[in-house]
């Protein structure tokens, strides 16, 4: 009830006296998103404009790591040239939706790793801590069932292997014969990338910028929001 007398022009003399603190384009992109958030919640979206630019904002800044997104062409691309390697591919999706590093999809094993609606990668945040990933959509769940089918009881570096390094140059020959190497415009770390651009779109809107760089930069293994 408290909310019911809010008009659109007391909505609007907010955002200019956002504008007019002028403390960063992104920063207002963030505060206006929460502000959206708000009247979603008390049942009035249409007090704001959809679009930012009718409301004299430009975009804000793009998460660093945009520019290097893996399509989903490309990832189709890659995932058919592996198709005679499926843990490679496992792996390969384990960083795409998951954001796993190459030695923690590698060292990955279901058993242990999944723990209902999360995954937990143990001593895998900075500081050696233990960090947990959200399990949020069916393609997450389709990665895990490919890694469960290939490494039902193990982790996905087959145990012939030596040692970790010779396996990892192997696997990595093997991603850019697949045309997933630097020469050709994306690596294996840039699926790990992608999870976050994905994470940030799918958590700003509801969360805001900052809530949701915070909760994503954790899911990465760090404290800092400035490694997005």
């Amino acid at each position: 009830q408290k909310w019911a007398n809010l008009k659109q022009k007391h909505v609007m003399q907010l955002v200019e006296r956002l504008k007019a603190a002028d403390t960063g384009t992104r920063d207002i992109d963030g505060k206006v998103t929460n502000l959206r958030w708000l009247l979603r919640k008390i049942g009035k979206p249409n007090l704001l404009p959809r679009s930012n630019r009718e409301l004299g904002i430009e975009a804000g800044k793009r998460y660093k790591h945009a520019g290097k997104v893996v399509s989903d062409e490309k990832l189709q691309h890659v995932l058919a040239a592996l198709k005679d390697h499926p843990r490679l591919s496992a792996m390969v999706l384990l960083g795409r939706t998951l954001g796993l590093r190459f030695r923690e999809a590698a060292l990955f094993e279901v058993a242990k790793c999944r723990r209902g609606n999360q995954i937990v990668l143990f001593r895998g945040a900075k500081g050696g801590r233990d960090r947990y990933v959200n399990i949020t959509n069916p393609r997450q769940v389709e990665a895990l069932k490919a890694v469960q089918a290939v490494a039902p009881n193990g982790a996905l570096i087959p145990q012939a292997w030596p040692t970790f390094e010779k396996f990892r140059q192997w696997a990595y020959s093997q991603f850019r014969r697949a045309a997933l190497g630097k020469k050709q415009g994306n690596t294996f770390h840039d699926m790990r990338r992608s999870y976050a651009c994905y994470r940030m779109r799918e958590l700003e809107p509801v969360r805001g910028r900052t809530a949701a760089a915070m909760l994503v930069a954790r899911e990465f293994g760090h404290n800092r929001t400035e490694v997005l």
